[in-house]
């Protein structure tokens, strides 16, 4: 449940920024969509690498102690699955955002709001990932087996 309002927030607030961006007739953040997909395509590959580095040091510690992390594992499994669907997402946002058909049904402004929020909105998600495997890579690299 946590994580569909941290959803919904990241969404609120790349709907504030691009309704900003909007108003002060910035190109910012359409600018920065262009290259998108390479960008998101960059942060899995730092993810993914985070990630073995992290199951790496959760398995020598099971080794060393026995503890299970079990659920630790399937949330990075789970965390890398979402990081795939939202570049599709981006993909299929960024292919829609393109259409005349639907700048001329929908109008060039909505479609461009809708495009920069789900374009801030994957990047704000990218980035607490990136916290987050920061975060665990670096209490992992702390870990004391006296601190249990």
């Amino acid at each position: 449940m946590a994580e569909i309002y941290k959803s919904i927030t990241y969404l609120v607030l790349a709907l504030l920024l691009s309704l900003l961006g909007h108003y002060i007739e910035s190109s910012f953040i359409s600018e920065f969509a262009k290259d998108f997909i390479s960008l998101l395509t960059t942060l899995l590959a730092i993810n993914i690498a985070s990630s073995t580095l992290i199951a790496g040091k959760l398995n020598e510690i099971n080794s060393r102690t026995g503890q299970n992390f079990s659920k630790t594992s399937k949330e990075l499994k789970r965390s890398l699955n979402i990081q795939l669907i939202l570049i599709g997402v981006a993909f299929i946002a960024l292919l829609l955002s393109n259409s005349q058909l639907l700048e001329v049904k929908l109008g060039k402004n909505a479609l461009t709001i809708s495009r920069n929020t789900l374009t801030v909105g994957i990047f704000i998600y990218y980035l607490d990932t990136l916290k987050d495997i920061g975060q665990a890579l670096f209490s992992l690299l702390n870990f004391n087996e006296e601190e249990k």
